[in-house]
């Protein structure tokens, strides 16, 4: 799991880089020698700052107890973290499916008294502990599309 969040983190700062490398070694790649490099180092940076500072997290357990959710996942750098949100102050569980092209994983956001979270869903276990949390709370539930 975390090899897959690593792998879609830089994905694409390594494409870019490799056409860099690539254009820097072979003379005659590319339009403009020092205009292709220069674009291609704006890419490799916006594809960086792109990947750190979103906030994304990509749930990797999610647990259920009478009264809490235990929520563990990782973030873009295949950090572990843990969040518990108390079942009673969910307002609201919304699931997006993946669309091809448009988005890359199916999403799941939590509503709750005081803030939203959002987690992107990557295995299939993880999908089906969504499924039943939807199932045994379907109050809760804004839209759906697993």
């Amino acid at each position: 799991m975390k090899f897959k969040v690593l792998a879609y983190t830089f994905s694409v700062p390594l494409l870019w880089l490799t056409i860099l490398l690539v254009q820097l070694i072979v003379s005659d790649f590319g339009i403009s020698r020092r205009f292709s490099s220069v674009a291609l180092i704006g890419l490799l940076i916006g594809a960086l700052i792109g990947r750190f500072f979103t906030d994304s997290k990509y749930l990797t357990r999610l647990l259920v107890d009478n009264k809490n959710l235990l929520l563990i996942y990782l973030t873009p750098l295949a950090r572990q973290r843990q969040v518990t949100i108390q079942l009673d102050t969910i307002t609201n569980i919304k699931v997006r499916k993946k669309i091809f092209l448009l988005s890359d994983f199916t999403s799941i956001k939590f509503f709750s008294k005081d803030n939203e979270i959002k987690f992107y869903l990557l295995n299939n276990d993880v999908k089906q502990a969504v499924e039943q949390l939807l199932k045994n709370y379907p109050e809760k539930l804004l839209a759906s599309g697993v």
